[in-house]
């Protein structure tokens, strides 16, 4: 009986197809384990590669929005309106 964190766990692995989007299939995954309605105490989780997928997709969007938000700032400076940041009065 395998276990992590003292609980029991099932692992499923598997080798995605060339071609095939790995974030597609964990999506798939994801419905599934929503659509079986486990009792309470049951719960699904991710676990190596796919697990920082998504950790990277968290920061990719945190780095993306601190770029418009630092960018909007340094505009904003440089023309002296948060208005209208990139055009001079």
């Amino acid at each position: 009986m395998n276990r992590i964190n003292r609980q029991r766990q099932v692992t499923l692995s598997c080798n995605i197809l060339p071609g095939a989007s790995q974030a597609a299939v964990l999506a798939a995954l994801d419905q599934v384990a929503n659509d079986l309605h486990m009792e309470p105490g049951y719960s699904s989780g991710r676990a190596g590669a796919s697990k920082e997928l998504a950790r990277t997709g968290y920061y990719f969007m945190v780095a993306f929005s601190l770029t418009f938000i630092f960018m909007y700032i340094v505009l904003a400076a440089q023309f002296e309106s948060f208005i209208h940041p990139s055009r001079s009065c």
